[in-house]
């Protein structure tokens, strides 16, 4: 039963993404780019707090220093954690409806770290591997794509269901065998502390039972 609810509430959430870019989308088919525009900066606004245009320039200022080949790892590093990592403590603070879309991103990203870096090598091969790492990243956890609800639900949750089993199994394994080894740590280190104690008890100096006494 609990599982079919996990099922029922990532379907929930899934078509509440869906709907709210499909209602974007239907308000108005004949809005102008401008307008598209100033209704995407607000949404920015709205969610971060931070002029949109002030987050476009930063992005921008970005993609052009990494299309040089300076920083690329730190700026694709930082610009992957350091906002998330922000809003993400500010959700905790706050105890609102965000924390599950900022573990969400989370989850992905610590995904997507194991695919880059198993995978990378091949990866950087591609021109303009860190622009397109860059853009995906801020795809990801921009609150106007929330791209991160189509990685988890569509790509992530149905490779977990196939290894689910094999994970439990596995680190139930790990669980009990980390207790034996701790265990056995345990008796040897109170072996040790009796064998020392006895050692202790033990006079310095023991007499001669077979010296003369004058």
């Amino acid at each position: 039963m609990k599982e079919n609810d996990k099922i029922l509430e990532n379907k929930k959430v899934m078509e509440k993404v869906l709907s709210n870019k499909s209602l974007s989308k239907g308000k108005d088919t004949e809005y102008s780019l401008l307008s598209k525009w100033y209704e995407q900066m607000e949404i920015i606004h709205k969610k971060t707090g931070i002029e949109g245009k002030y987050v476009i320039i930063g992005l921008i200022i970005s993609l052009l220093i990494v299309s040089v080949g300076y920083f690329e790892k730190i700026i694709t590093n930082l610009i992957g954690t350091i906002y998330p990592a922000y809003w993400t403590m500010k959700s905790i603070q706050s105890q609102n409806d965000d924390d599950k879309y900022w573990l969400t991103y989370w989850v992905v990203f610590a995904f997507f770290s194991l695919v880059d870096m198993f995978s990378g090598f091949l990866m950087k091969l591609i021109p303009f591997y860190f622009i397109m790492k860059i853009l995906f990243l801020v795809w990801l956890f921009m609150p106007n794509t929330q791209g991160c609800y189509y990685v988890y639900y569509f790509v992530i949750i149905k490779l977990f269901k196939q290894v689910e089993k094999d994970i439990d199994e596995a680190t139930e394994k790990i669980g009990e065998y980390t207790k034996n080894i701790v265990n056995q740590g345990n008796e040897l280190i109170e072996k040790s502390i009796i064998k020392n104690n006895k050692k202790t008890d033990e006079p310095l100096f023991q007499p001669n039972p077979n010296k003369k006494v004058r």
